[in-house]
């Protein structure tokens, strides 16, 4: 059944040793099948979109849009593997930018904030890390 969400989040499970034999406690605590339930429960409560489906009501298709971002490292990944299958002989291979795409819709007044955040100059940061030199050193 995986891992109980009790142990994820850092229960030690412990071993009482009683007449010489040991005792362990359960994996599982009630705890845990009680946060599956609930967890459960919210789920069923989400659109395919990952929101939940009462946030929906009395909107319409208008009142949403969709975005990308793009993942450079995937971005690399593809390049890389465009470059090896042609080097392996697949003269047709070349790189396909939409698999380093993760595509997300969201409410438009969010993709605006988003869209207006990405293009305001932020402030410096108050902490600026020391250089370092290439042996991983700060100067």
């Amino acid at each position: 059944m995986g891992v109980p969400p009790s142990v994820l989040w850092g229960r030690q499970r412990r071993s009482l040793r009683v007449d010489g034999t040991t005792i362990h406690d359960p994996d599982w605590l009630q705890v845990d099948y009680a946060l599956l339930v609930l967890l459960d429960e919210y789920e069923a409560g989400l659109c395919i979109c990952g929101e939940p489906v009462e946030s929906h009501k009395g909107k319409t298709a208008n009142d949403y849009g969709g975005a990308y971002l793009t993942c450079p490292a995937m971005e690399a990944l593809d390049l890389e593997q465009s470059n090896r299958a042609r080097s392996d002989g697949n003269k047709e291979a070349k790189p396909d930018p939409s698999r380093a795409r993760a595509w997300f819709v969201k409410p438009i007044e969010i993709l605006r904030a988003m869209a207006e955040a990405a293009t305001t100059p932020q402030p410096e940061p108050l902490y600026q890390q020391p250089p370092t030199t290439p042996s991983g050193v700060a100067d």
